[in-house]
């Protein structure tokens, strides 16, 4: 049977723990942590109990710790936790006379402190815990110890030797001071101390496609000694030094989490194990106690520079050990300031504005997100990380935006390695781990906006390579960052065929999900060059092609478009009967007609007046001679507009064969390479 603690009572008394008949329970719901504190003075007591801390479960504050487990596991220097604890016990000493149980000493109980918790190194941790406790419900009247007092406050450091990615190992110590109240059950009138050694198999998740964790499973193992100075009670109990062994198991769940910024939900176990190392304690059912509890770990945002953890859990005992229960609910909240956040997240950059520019110089921009120096590519803001994880924040996904551009528009970039880089406030083991996960973290980015995967690979450097000397924070975080090293190029004078080739469709290494990759363009080939030569002298032939112009009408240079008004056709020419012949045609007729000539009349200065009339003579035969050469002139003006139109249809002959020659030239280039190519 289930029960709490055992104790004895007078000569014949036992005290333990066994379970409660339904008459004697009591509603432990009926106090709250708040009355703990001020509902009852603290020295409302009357001092008939022992002097014998009970407590089973000691909250230490620690980092992932599981309450009442010390856990080997200490985070960068300088980080500081401060929480609150709270349980309710019910039934944690019962009195038993001549193998009868007589009642509970202690039949409710609620325990809650206040602690400290602060990393000085990065292996050692140093903490501090206030205690209180408020008793009700005793039917023992011989042991009465109700009433709220404080409780032994401790001290106690933890120090971690081996750590490594799977295993942790570290030793703890404490020291309880004597500022208990007296025969209440909640103190010893001496010093006390505990020392024991802590081991912890990590076993993580992996990272999602963003590169934030899918956390993972923590088990603690530790066993240990409290050493006290052993004392006879008068109620049959031997209180000395004791064993203690624990157990605890955390399951983070990776799809659990209220957001992104915080770490998953988790699900804890724990066991806690004492037995007096008195002579024949294991035999003595007061002196030997096991204790199991179950519950859940949930990790809350809490502002721009704090992170917070709930922890919930209900068990009970499984022996009738001293100070087992039939019933334990405890809580606890944990605040925890990771230095550095802070003056991260609240630095604001007040660029102060330069000189007003002349008016003829043009303001400079600033620098671009990330370019290609030498053989590095470099970025002008640093990636940023949720603090201990390798989980990119928003802010810097378009940095890593500009540095895949980069890679997919320049095919010279053969193979890129990205290093990530810590600063020094962790362990080694603890910095190359996290550099590496963040380093592939910007790898897996990388991957989602189109970079082959060929063409990267990434590396942790841990802090062996600070970029500057110096612990002060503005120092610790330039070492903090991410580069990007090309190590491979092909050569400027390379042929195309000498470029890496990369598939267009890939498979994500970690879940196997289809992705699409960037092929970066690659120089045209000797052949797409003359090509695209042969394209380009054609295109601006026909641009600078004006002589003639086919549409509806046949155009000549220096002439004015067929559909143009026409000049007005005068109604007779000058014919030069001594030179050149000069024609008209009206432009309404298809066919040229002759137009009659008429003599010039010279001016004064070449000759003198004619005399119009007919001068003597001149009978009919000297005109008919000269309408015979009239006839001749009309004769000679029409041959000279038929010679006129037989040269214009050989000059329409001529263009069309001029272009049907480009349409021939033209489809040879579009059989030999489509337009388009190398483009």
């Amino acid at each position: 049977m289930l029960s709490p603690s055992l104790f004895p009572i007078g000569p014949s008394v036992v005290v333990t723990n066994m379970k409660l008949s339904s008459n004697r329970a009591l509603s432990w719901l009926r106090i709250s942590l708040g009355s703990l504190v001020l509902a009852a003075p603290l020295t409302s007591f009357a001092q008939d109990g022992l002097d014998a801390d009970p407590e089973f479960i000691n909250p230490r504050f620690g980092t992932r710790a599981i309450p009442g487990v010390p856990t080997p596991y200490t985070g960068i220097r300088n980080t500081v936790r401060v929480g609150i604890f709270s349980q309710y016990e019910r039934n944690p000493v019962t009195g038993y006379r001549l193998g009868q149980e007589v009642g509970p000493i202690i039949a409710n109980r609620i325990g809650a402190a206040a602690g400290v918790s602060w990393d000085v190194i990065d292996k050692i941790a140093l903490r501090a815990v206030i205690p209180l406790a408020y008793n009700w419900g005793t039917q023992v009247p011989e042991l009465y110890a109700e009433g709220v007092g404080l409780a032994d406050i401790s001290v106690g450091a933890n120090a971690v030797f081996l750590e490594s990615k799977f295993f942790n190992m570290g030793v703890y110590g404490d020291v309880w001071l004597p500022t208990g109240r007296n025969g209440a059950f909640m103190g010893e009138q001496s010093i006390r101390g505990a020392g024991g050694l802590m081991t912890m198999v990590k076993v993580p998740f992996g990272n999602s496609k963003t590169g934030t964790p899918l956390g993972g499973l923590d088990l603690v193992f530790d066993a240990g000694v409290v050493g006290r100075q052993p004392f006879e009670t008068s109620a049959d109990y031997q209180h000395g030094p004791d064993l203690v062994l624990s157990q605890g198991l955390a399951i983070e769940v990776p799809w659990l989490r209220i957001n992104e910024e915080v770490d998953p939900i988790a699900f804890t176990q724990g066991l806690a194990f004492r037995t007096n190392l008195l002579e024949n304690s294991f035999q003595a059912a007061g002196e030997t106690g096991l204790e199991a509890l179950g519950g859940v770990r949930i990790p809350v945002p809490a502002g721009p520079f704090l992170s917070m953890t709930v922890d919930a859990m209900a068990g009970r005992g499984t022996t009738q050990g001293f100070g087992t229960t039939d019933l334990r609910v405890l809580g606890s909240v944990t605040f925890t300031r990771v230095p550095g956040k802070l003056e991260k997240q609240e630095v604001v950059d007040i660029e102060v504005p330069p000189p007003p520019p002349p008016p003829e110089e043009i303001p400079v921009g600033p620098p671009p997100i990330a370019e290609e120096v030498e053989d590095e590519i470099v970025i002008r803001d640093p990636i940023e990380f949720k603090v201990n994880t390798a989980q990119i924040l928003p802010v810097s996904l378009p940095v890593l935006q500009a540095v895949a551009e980069i890679l997919n528009s320049n095919a010279t970039i053969k193979h890129v390695v990205i290093e990530g880089h810590a600063s020094e406030e962790g362990s080694y083991a603890y910095n190359y781990e996290l550099s590496e996960r963040r380093a592939q973290a910007v790898y897996h980015q990388l991957i989602l906006d189109g970079v082959a995967l060929d063409r990267m690979s990434y590396r942790g450097m841990g802090e062996v390579r600070p970029r500057v000397q110096g612990d002060d924070e503005t120092m610790l975080q330039a070492n903090r960052r991410v580069e990007f090293h090309i190590v491979s190029r092909v050569a400027a004078d390379a042929e195309p065929s000498e470029y890496p080739t990369y598939d267009e469709r890939a498979r994500l290494p970690w879940d196997g999900s289809e992705i699409i990759q960037v092929i970066p363009e690659t120089p045209l080939t000797q052949e797409e060059r003359e090509l695209r030569r042969l394209q380009e002298e054609y295109q601006d032939r026909k641009a600078e092609e004006d002589v003639f112009e086919v549409d509806e009408d046949v155009q000549f240079e220096g002439e004015e478009p067929a559909d143009a008004p026409a000049a007005e056709p005068e109604d007779d020419f000058d014919l030069d009967l001594g030179g050149d012949d000069d024609f008209g045609f009206d432009d309404e007729t298809s066919e040229p007609e002759p137009v009659a000539p008429v003599l010039e009349e010279p001016t004064p200065a070449d000759e003198p007046e004619l005399d119009m009339s007919q001068p003597e003579g001149l009978d009919d035969a000297n005109l008919e001679a000269m309408t015979l050469e009239s006839d001749d002139v009309e004769e000679t003006a029409t041959e000279a507009v038929e010679d006129l139109s037989s040269d214009a249809e050989e000059a329409l002959e001529t263009l069309e064969t001029e272009t049907t020659a480009d349409e021939a030239v033209e489809a040879e280039l579009n059989d030999i390479a489509p337009p388009g190519v190398g483009n």
